[in-house]
């Protein structure tokens, strides 16, 4: 009887995370015109975040570099570059996971938004070494973008999967 409930609840898990990480992958990939897309937040990383604030053992390390590649793969970016981000904002978020659950939700988007701008720091500097052009100005756009999107995004997550995520 016990184990039976336990595999239910692993199933429901791994079905809020594919549905999760389906969404984050969704969002990524709708078309935006010019001034849209530049203001665009990197949703597949902010519902990393939030997957690992409510969950950390439910994303492993191995999950995380092959979603990067995956998406890498996806939209022609040099092989590894959305792994290395996702692994500095996996050991990130797994220093201060316990204090962001504690932040108010301002104090929490402004921290997170910081985060993924840094990897998107990290991204732009990457992309500086192999081409000329960068965008400075996205990062600035991201920041502000992911700040603005986090408590939506948590509030959503947290009213459709009723808290069962957390286990």
């Amino acid at each position: 009887m016990r184990s039976n409930i336990l595999l239910r609840s692993n199933i429901t898990k791994f079905i809020n995370l594919t549905i999760c990480l389906l969404l984050g992958l969704y969002f990524s990939l709708i078309p935006l015109p010019g001034w849209l897309s530049t203001i665009r937040p990197d949703f597949f990383a902010l519902i990393l975040v939030y997957l690992l604030i409510q969950d950390p053992p439910m994303l492993s390390l191995s999950v995380i570099f092959f979603m990067g590649i995956f998406i890498d793969v996806l939209f022609a970016y040099p092989l590894g570059i959305h792994s290395l981000v996702f692994i500095i904002l996996f050991y990130m978020v797994l220093k201060s996971y316990r204090q962001l659950r504690l932040f108010p939700i301002w104090q929490q988007a402004a921290y997170i938004a910081s985060m993924v701008s840094l990897c998107n720091i990290v991204i732009f500097t990457i992309f500086s070494f192999i081409t000329s052009n960068g965008k400075i100005l996205y990062i600035l756009m991201s920041w502000f973008s992911a700040f603005l999107v986090w408590p939506w995004l948590k509030l959503f997550f947290n009213r459709v999967f009723h808290n069962q995520v957390i286990g």
